[in-house]
């Protein structure tokens, strides 16, 4: 089953690989960078295996948060590429 997660991640140690963060997010079928350091993806993969291979990226100390957000109500105050993605691949949104 393809389902919807967010992924969100603090690298607090010195030097933090960024890059390799993003190129394994960017790896999914379908992702979105909703802000710094949260983004969406489109996966079959598990919550705990995403997490599992995210810690495989970052080091000791960095925090990786992935929660399934499938089918959940969502609102935001801003508009443009998130959001389209968002009411594309995760339905409509609550109304105001």
């Amino acid at each position: 089953m393809v389902r919807t997660i967010a992924i969100h991640y603090c690298l607090k140690s010195p030097g933090g690989d960024y890059d390799a963060v993003t190129d394994y997010i960017r790896g999914f079928d379908g992702y979105s960078h909703v802000h710094e350091s949260l983004w969406f993806a489109r996966t079959s993969q598990s919550v705990s295996t995403v997490r599992d291979e995210l810690n495989q990226i970052v080091r000791v100390g960095d925090k990786v948060l992935v929660l399934d957000v499938t089918g959940d109500f969502w609102a935001t105050n801003f508009t443009g590429r998130t959001t389209e993605w968002m009411h594309k691949e995760m339905g409509t949104a609550v109304a105001a």
